[in-house]
């Protein structure tokens, strides 16, 4: 047993001993040496070592004669394959060498020169790592003082900001003082205006007797000069008005047809001041309906279709509308002098005026296309110009076709009843204001239904009962205090409690809205200063 033990030590073992002479003869190897190395008294050590390394065998024999060396790695031919050996080598006293080694696993080479490789890796990667480290610390430096002067950007952005705010509160109560000082000495001027226009009228009528031609012709540059100053103050209150959001929407729903027909006769009277040149209005193939606030459509179409007669002396302005999905498309064009495109921006500006002999000819307010343009947006549209010096005009209003405050309205309108939640007829034109009854009152568990006129406030009454009435008791152009007294008369909804919302104190007269049956109305009164 134990020289069955002995024997697979000896073949498992890896190490070896031999010795040699001066000349590297092996004198003595031991059993492991003669079985991995095939090395036998007689014969020299480096025949022994693999091809090439021969002289690497010889160095180590020749220092092992003198002194004792450790570690020396050999290649040698162990088996009939390329091995590596360790070596320990000393002198043997007696002028040769004994060498105990070690011999190294196959794939130690590999091994050796794969962690060779992955520590060349581990060395390239740290210099990385320490050339990132340096990066990021210069860049670390360079964010630092990029904060730094952020940080006093920062401080000297927010105290322009706070001069800025200071500059445009100044600016605010600025323009909104010029707009009350427009808005009331305009107003003022209307009174004096009208009645210089009246007289002259008068004067020129003959009623008080005849003038002479020299008088008539004063009283038409008086009368004139009066025109003009009126109209500038019309414009210069519905510019104010524009500017202040306090241009009420009154949304009809239309054909252009009717439309382009009633402002035909209302511009006929205008074509015998400008002859040779003729107005002609395009309808499409299709009538197109629109619902949106045909006075505002008219008013800008108008001050456009003007401006065009005004400065074509010769040829046509042509009317036209086309839908476009969901809009529609007015144009005016005119073959008249043309607006070089440098002046596009001036043309849109308030007073905003191009000098020129046809110009000076035809003096106008220059408040026109700032107040159609101002209009334009309000419809939720544009208005734009294409033109060329002496090549004419083209102005372009595009439109919704159905205004968005029609349609939102429109949409709440259409909602089913809810019978979970007590419906509250709005009549109310604005939307702004009835987005805000929808909030609270959803919010208060009630359901909105919106009335944007007199005549639908009572055809919803005639299709429901509400739980209340919330009335804008000024709307504009309608009998909303003979609605209200409809309401109260009518023995079906006399007892509905209406809520009147009004921008005067108008207390007395909503509570004294005659009833059938004489008793006290339940009405509520809440004024604003809107």
């Amino acid at each position: 047993m134990n020289e069955r033990a002995d024997a697979r030590w000896l073949s498992e073992s890896r190490e070896l001993a031999l010795a040699c002479d001066a000349h590297g003869i092996i004198q003595w190897a031991d059993v492991r040496a003669r079985n991995l190395l095939r090395a036998h008294p007689g014969a020299a050590l480096t025949t022994l070592a693999v091809p090439g390394t021969e002289e690497k065998t010889q160095a180590l024999l020749s220092r092992a004669v003198v002194s004792e060396i450790r570690g020396w790695e050999l290649s040698l031919v162990c088996h009939g394959k390329p091995a590596t050996v360790s070596f320990s080598a000393r002198p043997n006293g007696e002028g040769g060498v004994e060498l105990f080694g070690f011999v190294y696993p196959e794939g130690y080479g590999g091994a050796i020169e794969h962690l060779s490789r992955a520590l060349t890796e581990i060395v390239n990667l740290n210099r990385e790592i320490v050339r990132q480290q340096r990066e990021i610390e210069r860049q670390r430096t360079e964010l630092t003082r990029t904060h730094r002067e952020l940080d006093e950007s920062n401080r000297g952005v927010v105290t322009l900001h706070a001069e800025i705010e200071e500059k445009a509160d100044a600016l605010r109560r600025t323009s909104e003082v010029r707009s009350r000082v427009l808005a009331n000495v305009s107003h003022e001027f209307r009174t004096p205006l009208h009645s210089i226009l009246g007289l002259s009228q008068l004067l020129l009528d003959g009623t008080d007797g005849p003038l002479s031609e020299e008088q008539q012709k004063q009283l038409r540059f008086i009368r004139t000069s009066a025109e003009e100053l009126s109209q500038l103050v019309n414009d210069v209150l519905d510019l104010s008005k524009a500017e202040a959001g306090k241009v009420t929407l009154r949304a009809d729903l239309f054909t252009a047809s009717d439309f382009f027909a009633a402002l035909r006769g209302m511009l006929r009277p205008l074509l015998p001041s400008h002859p040779g040149v003729d107005l002609l209005f395009e309808l499409p193939e299709g009538d197109i309906t629109l619902e949106t606030d045909q006075g505002k459509v008219a008013q800008i179409l108008r001050n456009l279709i003007t401006n065009a007669l005004k400065f074509t002396e010769q040829g046509r302005v042509v009317a036209s509308a086309v839908r476009r999905g969901d809009e529609v498309v007015f144009r005016v064009q005119d073959t008249g002098i043309g607006i070089a495109a440098a002046h596009f921006d001036r043309i849109f500006e308030e007073f905003g005026q191009i000098d020129g002999p046809v110009q000076r000819k035809h003096k106008g307010t220059g408040l026109g296309l700032a107040l159609s343009r101002r209009l334009g947006e309000l419809l939720g549209g544009t208005l734009a110009v294409e033109s060329e010096l002496g090549e004419g005009s083209t102005f372009t209003l595009t439109i919704p076709a159905t205004h968005p405050e029609v349609r939102e309205l429109a949409t709440l309108a259409a909602r089913p009843l809810d019978p979970s939640r007590s419906p509250v007829l709005i009549v109310e034109d604005d939307r702004k204001t009835m987005f805000i009854y929808e909030k609270f009152l959803s919010l208060a568990g009630f359901q909105v239904v919106p009335a944007r006129t007199v005549d639908d406030a009572r055809k919803q009454l005639g299709t429901f009962r509400p739980a209340a009435i919330v009335l804008d008791i000024m709307l504009e152009g309608e009998a909303t205090w003979d609605f209200l007294a409809e309401v109260k008369q009518s023995p079906e909804t006399r007892e509905i409690p209406v809520l009147v919302a009004s921008p005067t104190k108008s207390n007395a007269r909503a509570r004294s809205a005659p009833t059938s049956s004489g008793s006290s109305p339940p009405i509520r009164i809440t004024c604003s200063a809107s």
